[in-house]
């Protein structure tokens, strides 16, 4: 079988270093429709530096997880299922660790009709 994993993935164990010494986890948080679905666009990442600071990353969230373990049973954390007060607690025990944040943010009824029609975004310099 051929792995069509990314080649610093190594399974069951941290991610191998990036060559620029930086490895950015990104993910996404609602729809890109405007009518119906959610109100916001959120694209967010960790940006963690060495492998001090990935492992200290992965500790937080497996904090967070087993905080909330009786309540929810999920492998993955979705923001969307939990209650406001288990939320509070994995963002606070993930805003312990040693790593940057980056977001995005993109509130959707503020949007221009004339923009929502549009095949791709553009951005300009």
């Amino acid at each position: 079988m051929v792995s069509t994993l990314h080649p610093h993935f190594t399974p069951d164990k941290h991610p191998l270093p990036s060559p620029l010494g930086v490895n950015v986890y990104i993910d996404e948080s609602g729809d890109l429709g405007f009518y119906g679905g959610s109100d916001f666009f959120v694209f967010g990442g960790v940006i963690v530096k060495n492998i001090e600071d990935e492992l200290d990353c992965k500790t937080h969230v497996r904090r967070a997880k087993k905080k909330i373990w009786k309540l929810y049973k999920e492998d993955e954390l979705k923001s969307s299922k939990l209650r406001d007060n288990n939320r509070k607690l994995v963002v606070g025990e993930i805003l312990k660790g040693q790593y940057d944040f980056a977001y995005a943010l993109l509130r959707k009824k503020q949007v221009g009709d004339h923009l929502k029609n549009t095949p791709g975004v553009f951005i300009t310099g």
